[in-house]
């Protein structure tokens, strides 16, 4: 392992085997940990050590000791990934008459969701389900529908934010009146 600029420095190169980081902010070709603790990046290699443990460095940006990409030196292995449900579904029936009258029914259901690489419990949403309705006649170019959402009154996150500690709420009950024109 070698440092190509000097010590202390902003710009400090590590070498192992051929592998080297980079000063710009990419990904560095070789993690450094001290004490257990990753230095990813240039900019956090420390200044001044003192009472150090041990020193260790890996090949790669994505070290498989700790699991990938993580910073905190916890394993992300097997855990869901944030943003993404367990599973979504749509039924509805559709019925549309000669005479212009129409109806849909919806319901529309969302599995498990995480909101963190580390499946917290107070970043998930659980699952929900939202169930829609609409009756309306329409004509040769207008319409008219009397329409609600979220029937049930179902209480549910859209979204959540990890580091501020909160959520955007799903839209509540609705009900509407909704007129269209075609041109």
């Amino acid at each position: 392992m070698s440092t190509d600029s000097g010590s202390r420095s902003f710009g400090d190169l590590y070498s192992v085997r051929g592998l080297t980081n980079t000063v710009f902010f990419g990904s560095p070709a070789t993690t450094l940990y001290v004490d257990d603790v990753p230095f990813g990046e240039t900019f956090t290699y420390a200044q001044l050590l003192s009472a150090v443990n041990s020193v260790e460095a890996l090949r790669g940006p994505r070290p498989m000791v700790v699991g990938r990409n993580t910073v905190t030196g916890q394993s992300l292995d097997g855990n869901t990934p944030p943003f993404v449900p367990e599973f979504d579904a749509t039924v509805a029936l559709d019925l549309h008459l000669d005479a212009g009258f129409f109806a849909r029914v919806e319901y529309l259901a969302l599995g498990n969701t995480k909101y963190d690489d580390f499946n917290r419990e107070e970043f998930q949403q659980d699952s929900f389900g939202l169930l829609n309705a609409a009756v309306g006649w329409c004509a040769r170019n207008w319409s008219i529908c009397l329409y609600g959402t979220n029937l049930a009154g179902e209480e549910y996150y859209t979204t959540m934010n990890t580091d501020v500690r909160t959520g955007a709420p799903g839209a509540p009950r609705e009900f509407g009146v909704r007129v269209g024109v075609r041109f």
